[in-house]
């Protein structure tokens, strides 16, 4: 159940979140239109937001709970979690390419490394998270997807660029999601021993403080991963390419606002570099890039809210020491496992069902 502040530190967060979630949608309209004006005007748009943030507090909180943005947040921020899995996959296959032509001991022993760990991790789950059903399943569940892709791995085509780095670290992967899911059942002690309601001030720090880092971590190495991967859906190498990957830093860091005139004899070559190719794609043309940024803003407002709020889930634990734990972040975490398990499984056997497809 809810208790006063938990209840009224997720209204809050619901609310920036929504607040955000309209400043995006219209900074991406804005973008699209005339990119331009995206690094321009923000003490007006400061300004607005604010107003805009106290004003809905006054507004009914079946807006923002589970009768109303709480859902759009769950679904946007499972697609977020999705696209982070398709990034993962194709940055696993292309290390394996790169530590294949570099060293392939090296390659050997980071495949093994992350298999260790994986089935190191799976070991101490099965030792300190039993107790209840739905635990052990996850866990088993786990275990036989990972069986069951590195086997096929292993049988298929390695010229299709399949490869055992890549299922080591989808593996790893899955096995950090299982971790998180099983590490937020809210059953009881019995099964979790994170959960607990002790105000452990360590205990607290440590659980918030992982929480904070990987939320700064996945705005910044998102935002400029995803927009690279939404501005290329067909692997359009013009759109991938360095200065694509620049501007979309300047719009991380805010430069895309500094003057370019004069910059050939007052600025440095990189500088030169940046401005010029600001200048150049910042027409109607590639306009698209500034769109594409502020979606997946919008995609990562969704998922912060959801992890500072348990995903919405109102009958929460609460527990200090272990900040996420409760029903709907379980499950949002184990269907996130299965969906990456999916996800690779299908480019395995993609290419044996398409032979004719370039799958490169």
């Amino acid at each position: 159940g809810w208790d006063e502040p938990t209840c009224v530190q997720y209204a809050f967060t619901e609310r920036v979140a929504f607040v955000a979630t309209l400043f995006f949608a219209v900074m991406a309209i804005i973008g699209k239109l005339m990119p331009k004006l995206h690094d321009q005007g923000w003490d007006l748009k400061f300004i607005v937001f604010m107003l805009v943030l106290l004003a809905l507090m006054w507004a009914p909180s079946t807006i923002f709970d589970e009768h109303g943005y709480v859902w759009f947040a769950r679904v946007f921020a499972f697609i977020f979690l999705i696209l982070q899995q398709i990034i993962l996959i194709d940055f696993a296959y292309t290390m394996n390419d790169y530590l294949y032509k570099f060293n392939q001991w090296v390659l050997l022993g980071a495949s093994l490394f992350l298999y260790a760990a994986s089935l190191t991790g799976i070991c101490l789950m099965f030792v300190y998270f039993k107790g209840c059903r739905s635990n052990e399943a996850f866990i088993s569940l786990c275990l036989i997807a990972i069986v069951i892709f590195t086997i096929i791995q292993l049988l298929s085509n390695p010229e299709l660029g399949h490869n055992l780095l890549t299922s080591s670290a989808v593996a790893s992967y899955i096995t950090y999601l299982t971790y998180v899911a099983v590490s937020s059942n809210p059953t009881g002690e019995r099964c979790n021993p994170t959960l607990s309601d002790s105000k452990d001030t360590l205990a607290v720090f440590l659980g918030m403080g992982m929480v904070l880092i990987s939320l700064v971590a996945t705005v910044y190495f998102a935002s400029t991963s995803m927009t690279q991967l939404l501005n290329a859906p067909d692997g359009d190498a013009e759109a991938q390419s360095p200065g694509n990957e620049q501007l979309t830093r300047d719009l991380l860091t805010g430069d895309l606002d500094q003057p370019s005139a004069g910059v050939a004899g007052t600025t440095s070559g990189r500088q030169s570099f940046n401005v010029a190719m600001r200048d150049s794609m910042m027409g109607s043309s590639n306009s698209a890039i500034v769109l594409y940024f502020n979606l997946v803003m919008l995609l990562i407002c969704q998922y912060w809210c959801m992890v500072l709020t348990n995903w919405g889930d109102s009958s929460a634990s609460n527990s200090n020491s272990s900040p996420a734990a409760g029903d709907v972040v379980m499950w949002m975490n184990i269907s996130a496992s299965w969906v990456c398990c999916l996800l690779y499984i299908w480019s395995l056997v993609a290419p044996m069902i398409f032979p004719d497809r370039d799958f490169s």
